[in-house]
């Protein structure tokens, strides 16, 4: 079922074909628009009628005669667009005038689409049939759905909508010759050693959680299947931000003076704003190319770098004493027994600190960098947005700093 959301309007005659094959914008010989570019749209079909606007000017998809071809409004399709990063991702096509829809399920919470001129598709990545229909008449599929949770009370679902979820919308997709942006991660590769690592890098230790394998799985699904459809992979490190809905967000709680002690002060994770994040996925799909990872990370800190970072942005001195790798770990079977006192399962703590005890998370996004003109915040940058928004949004969520 589609249903229109905000100023957003169906076109008459809409026949289910990509926008690249419904309609153009004709330019002069020079092939470049100035100003607003009048477009024409138009059935292919004997007989056409055309009907004159005026949009922005867009991307060149290929050549006509002496004149380029120009794409007036692509169609994209984002699913997990409720959620942290694909909401970012729907609000950044939508403020640049493109054509949105998303795959919401019936119960999704829709405030981080609120106001946003989107066509929603009631749906779910795990039922094939609804991905059909959202994926109908669309250009490119970003998908970011997925279940992020450690210990999850459910692991055959996690699995259902991580893994199988993938393997509807790719097909979906290559069915149709859409260009499909899967957001794998970090944790696809597995932890690394204290050397920084690229895209070719695969650990060769076993996954430390649920969330790990299945996201594993997918990036190997994504990786096979890219051999007959248009895919290109994306792999963000952390994402951290406003408005992050995970259960232990450290900048709120640091910000709050909650934490008082830090913790594995020498381990290295790789960090992303989610605006900075949901930048490099619009970029993989204009500039990057079919079959391609790119790793989305804006730079590699230590935890106690992090938390000095976290000093700087709050005002707060950084933590005086950290809990050292060897105590933390001894400290994992008292974690999973008390988590039910504070509403966490018993899991939960067990593979967040499985996932970060002993390992590092050090990646480059060279390669995103030099290929797609990627430039992300700098640190300092992205911890004082971060913090305004809870001080002024008094956001209270948390989470776990992990891949």
């Amino acid at each position: 079922m589609l249903t229109a959301r905000g100023p957003q309007h169906q076109e008459e005659d809409d026949d289910g074909r990509p926008a690249s094959e419904r309609r153009g914008a004709l330019t002069g010989a020079s092939g470049t628009p100035s100003g607003d570019t009048h477009v024409f749209e138009f059935d292919a079909r004997p007989g056409p009628t055309f009907h004159p606007r005026t949009i922005r000017p867009a991307s060149p998809i290929g050549y006509h005669g002496l004149s380029r071809v120009f794409v007036s409004a692509m169609r994209y399709l984002v699913t997990g667009a409720t959620g942290f990063l694909g909401s970012h991702v729907a609000r950044m096509l939508c403020a640049r005038g493109d054509d949105v829809r998303v795959l919401v399920r019936p119960t999704s919470d829709r405030r981080r689409l609120a106001g946003s001129p989107v066509e929603e598709a009631v749906g779910d990545v795990t039922d094939a049939a609804s991905v059909e229909r959202a994926m109908d008449g669309t250009d490119v599929v970003f998908h970011a759905a997925a279940m992020y949770e450690f210990g999850p009370r459910d692991p055959a679902l996690m699995a259902r909508t991580n893994v199988e979820g993938t393997r509807n919308v790719l097909d979906a997709a290559a069915a149709r010759g859409a260009l499909a942006v899967f957001v794998s991660s970090t944790a696809a590769l597995g932890p690394t050693g204290a050397a920084t690592e690229d895209e070719t890098y695969r650990s060769a230790t076993e996954p430390h959680s649920a969330y790990e394998a299945t996201k594993r799985a997918a990036h190997d699904l994504a990786l096979e299947l890219a051999a007959r459809g248009r895919i290109r992979i994306a792999c963000p490190g952390t994402i951290y931000g406003p408005d992050d809905p995970s259960r232990w967000h450290v900048p709120s709680l640091y910000a709050k003076g909650f934490i008082r002690v830090g913790f594995l002060p020498d381990m290295k994770m790789t960090l992303v704003h989610v605006d900075d994040c949901a930048d490099g996925l619009l970029r993989i799909a204009e500039h990057g190319k079919d079959g391609e990872t790119y790793i989305l990370s804006a730079q590699i800190v230590t935890f106690r770098e992090w938390f000095e970072g976290l000093a700087r942005a709050s005002g707060r001195k950084p933590p005086r004493w950290y809990v050292s790798e060897p105590a933390l770990a001894r400290l994992q079977p008292l974690a999973s027994l008390g988590a039910p006192l504070v509403g966490l399962s018993r899991g939960l703590a067990g593979e967040a600190i499985a996932m970060s005890a002993g390992a590092h998370w050090a990646y480059s996004s060279d390669k995103a960098r030099r290929e797609l003109g990627w430039s992300p915040r700098a640190l300092d940058e992205g911890l004082r947005d971060t913090l305004a928004w809870y001080r002024t949004e008094g956001g209270t969520r948390a989470r776990v700093l992990v891949p």
